[in-house]
């Protein structure tokens, strides 16, 4: 696995904190999807994204607005390493954390909205 692969994974983990966060905590219901979708998305490298999230979770514990701006500096600073795969794959699970606990929120919606038009900016 490449620095580059890694960094964006763990930024699809801040990125999937930030919308579980939306709601003002983490439900144990988006944990279990967060990680069922990581390992179906990532495979064998789905490690490096669930022992992102669990840091966070746990011991970092970062708003919502630094989780997201953090994701979004490395995704910036990788943005040739992220390609259409790598979009698909983020959107994809964010999509589906979203919808894990309750089905979609406002703030859930958002956040996906504002991250889809901020990597346009990055890809464009």
């Amino acid at each position: 696995m490449n620095e580059e692969r890694t960094e964006l994974y763990e930024a699809l983990a801040e990125l999937s904190y930030a919308i579980a966060m939306a709601d003002g905590k983490t439900q144990p219901e988006e944990k279990r999807r967060f990680r069922s979708i990581i390992r179906r998305e990532l495979k064998g490298d789905a490690w490096i994204a669930e022992s992102r999230f669990e840091i966070l979770n746990s011991a970092i514990s970062p708003s919502l607005n630094s989780a997201y701006d953090k994701a979004l500096k490395i995704v910036q600073r990788r943005k040739d390493h992220f390609d259409d795969n790598m979009e698909k794959i983020f959107l994809n699970v964010i999509q589906k954390v979203a919808d894990a606990f309750q089905g979609e929120d406002e703030s859930e919606a958002d956040i996906i909205d504002k991250l889809k038009a901020d990597i346009g900016k990055i890809r464009s």
